[in-house]
């Protein structure tokens, strides 16, 4: 059998801007330690971090043979790490003004 997957063209950056959007979420939210109000200190901690995964993650790939390490998987996955920080930035604004109406 083979261990590879054959995915549309293009799906994998989708893939990896899911992926690292996901880490994004997850990140802020352990950074945040349940402060409701969004930081930017918070966000760039996240995007700082998550990019820098996504580089180490390709610089290692690019040591593992049969692998390739891409700058165009990079871009998706900082594209990732932006929309996850924006989705959880979003959603800290919007569940405090929900707050204040209450």
């Amino acid at each position: 059998g083979s261990d590879v997957v054959d995915l549309p063209a293009g799906f994998d950056k989708i893939v990896h801007a899911i992926e690292y959007a996901v880490l994004a979420l997850l990140l802020y939210r352990g950074l945040a330690f349940g402060d409701p109000r969004p930081r930017a200190s918070v966000a760039l901690i996240v995007i700082g971090l998550g990019i820098g995964v996504a580089a180490l993650d390709e610089l290692y790939q690019s040591s593992v043979p049969g692998r390739v390490s891409s700058a165009a998987d990079l871009a998706a996955d900082a594209v990732g790490v932006a929309g996850g920080t924006l989705a959880a930035v979003v959603h800290r604004l919007m569940r405090g003004r929900k707050a204040d109406r209450e």
